[in-house]
């Protein structure tokens, strides 16, 4: 009533996050705390953080866990070029429909423990927010059938090296992508029934330190030398689809988290790791992530050209072929949430 701000910390800046209403360094120090324990647990995030004076872990407004809101925050961090940890919030949502009602998806979850909070066992936005985060996430897809463009931002796990969409619909006609990884390139087949020519943008997320040094559209070679630093930083390709074309990204270096998928198990509480930052830095890939006190964990991560020399904050366990297995312990607990917060350098020089 006298203009102030709010000042509570709740999910909902996700929301402004997603439509592109949040100042880049605002919304980054915020998305680091949702991705922490503090609000994320193993089955999604929490609309208020375990910090907040008022947190109950069945209140229906002040801690529960909520799939809607956590696949608003998966789209929010898909916008912002945080895509491991939307794909992790993305699967936190995903593997609910083996749970508790089969097939469906609870509208509220505790938020503490693996177990419906009541309220509706079957809710439609919570399932709705297992496929919007894949297609305008994931995908990045954007259509327009008026105009007849189409947009593919896609993120794809670094460890997945083939996908497959098929029917985007735009107008009368359908679009069918295929993605394929090799060492050293990779490749984008599009195919449609239209002849008349769609509008294509492409901008696939590479793994941070990727350097690509050229792109070839069709029989077209483009120099489009980029060393990818922020995910954002991918080359972005225009071009007109008609019947069949193929893009191919050739490209050397990269380092990426295979991104850890969480199993459940009905009330159990939060054990798994929460990736709050990835970033490159001259002659690293340095990783922030959370686990719990003491705890033993290990991490998967993708290097297919080898770049990894030694870690630091962590053991390398096993090589097998471009996937490294890290092994880490967490420190002594100390913080309220009782997860403990540890950097891991992986040194490629």
């Amino acid at each position: 009533a006298d203009g102030r701000f709010n000042a509570e910390k709740t999910i909902l800046p996700t929301v402004g996050m997603y439509f592109d209403r949040t100042e880049r360094g605002k919304l980054d120090r915020c998305l680091r705390e949702y991705a922490s324990e503090n609000f994320s647990a193993d089955w999604g995030v929490r609309i208020v953080g375990k910090d907040n004076r008022m947190f109950d872990p069945t209140g229906y407004h002040y801690g529960s866990i909520w799939p809607l809101f956590t696949g608003w925050t998966s789209l929010a961090e898909f916008a912002v070029d945080r895509p491991l940890q939307g794909f992790m919030h993305l699967m936190s949502n995903l593997v609910l429909y083996g749970y508790f009602s089969a097939g469906y998806v609870e509208e509220v979850l505790h938020g503490e423990k693996f177990q419906p909070a009541g309220v509706c066992p079957h809710q439609a936005w919570s399932e709705t927010m297992v496929l919007q985060p894949i297609l305008e996430g994931m995908l990045g897809l954007e259509r327009d059938a008026h105009g007849s463009t189409l947009t593919l931002r896609p993120y794809f796990p670094p460890h997945w090296n083939f996908a497959e969409i098929k029917n985007i619909r735009l107008g009368d006609h359908f679009v069918h992508v295929k993605m394929r990884r090799e060492k050293g390139s990779t490749s984008f087949e599009f195919r449609t029934s239209a002849s008349s020519g769609i509008g294509v943008t492409l901008q696939p997320r590479f793994p941070l330190g990727t350097f690509v040094w050229e792109v070839v559209v069709g029989s077209e070679r483009i120099k489009k030398k980029t060393r990818v630093t922020q995910h954002w930083h991918a080359p972005e390709i225009k071009f007109l689809l008609s019947k069949h074309s193929e893009v191919r990204f050739h490209h050397s270096g990269g380092i990426a988290i295979v991104p850890p998928v969480p199993r459940l198990r009905p009330n159990q509480e939060s054990e798994g790791l929460r990736i709050i930052e990835e970033r490159s830095e001259d002659g690293a890939y340095v990783v922030i992530l959370e686990g719990r006190p003491e705890r033993r964990y290990t991490l998967d991560v993708i290097d297919p050209f080898k770049n990894v020399k030694e870690a630091a904050g962590a053991e390398i366990v096993n090589r097998e072929g471009s996937r490294l297995t890290l092994a880490l312990k967490m420190g002594q607990t100390g913080t309220a949430n009782n997860y403990v917060r540890k950097q891991v350098l992986l040194l490629t020089r």
